[in-house]
């Protein structure tokens, strides 16, 4: 939901010096962006991306390094998935990006 003063492509946009238009830029969007919103289906497929990443983070046959990214990909997943169920999805006449 679009908040300018938490859009993080608005603040990309203005550490570079780029005029700030006052509307989301997708091109400059952030999977960590707290403006970011889900719907109810959204989230299910959150939960199926999840689930893998937790399962390739289990594969004893897979390296290390793949092991801790998965890891950390269904950690911030999860974290997706419990502000959603905190705040739930959009209301009616709010912006989503």
């Amino acid at each position: 939901m679009w908040r300018a003063a938490t859009a993080a492509c608005r603040k990309a946009k203005l550490a570079l010096g780029l005029p700030d238009d006052d509307t989301p830029d997708e091109s400059e969007c952030r999977s960590s962006c707290v403006n970011l919103a889900y719907t109810d289906r959204d989230i299910e497929d959150v939960q199926r991306r999840r689930e893998r990443h937790r399962a390739d983070a289990a594969d004893p046959l897979a390296p290390k390094p793949r092991r801790d990214r998965a890891a950390a990909q269904a950690a911030h997943l999860s974290g997706v998935i419990d502000r959603h169920q905190v705040h739930g999805a959009p209301g009616a006449g709010e912006r989503t990006v």
